[in-house]
């Protein structure tokens, strides 16, 4: 599976593993054009609660739930603060994949081709 890779600068709820080719992945504006974002300021530092501060599993899991969907949303507010609107991913489909490679190997072999009669046209001449 070639470039079957994870989004990990995706937002956390929207991972996702495709078998593609990526060619780019940007945040983009409304009118698809490429955004900066500085993801280090949507980052929160403070203390996370220890599984040891919770009774029961379960409290801990619903404060873990908790956590994270603030987190996702603070930092979906943040990044769209910054003037993203979208994630784009610009990828060649799967397909195209083996038409490319015979394209390559074409070339190739075409250009090996024509360095060897090259090469094999001087050797030649240099004979006595």
């Amino acid at each position: 599976m070639f470039g079957g890779t994870p989004d990990f600068y995706l937002p956390a709820d929207s991972i996702r593993i495709y078998p593609r080719w990526n060619v780019s992945s940007d945040y983009v504006d409304r009118h698809g054009d490429a955004v900066a974002i500085e993801l280090q300021q949507c980052t929160r530092y403070d203390n996370y609660r220890d599984m040891s501060e919770f009774e029961t599993i379960a409290e801990f899991e619903e404060y873990s739930d908790r956590r994270f969907a603030e987190d996702a949303r603070m930092i979906l507010e943040c990044v769209r603060g910054q003037g993203a609107e979208a994630f784009e991913t610009k990828y060649h489909e799967d397909r195209l994949f083996w038409r490319f490679q015979a394209i390559e190997t074409g070339l190739s072999l075409a250009i090996a081709g024509l360095f060897g009669g090259l090469s094999l046209l001087l050797v030649t001449r240099l004979r006595p």
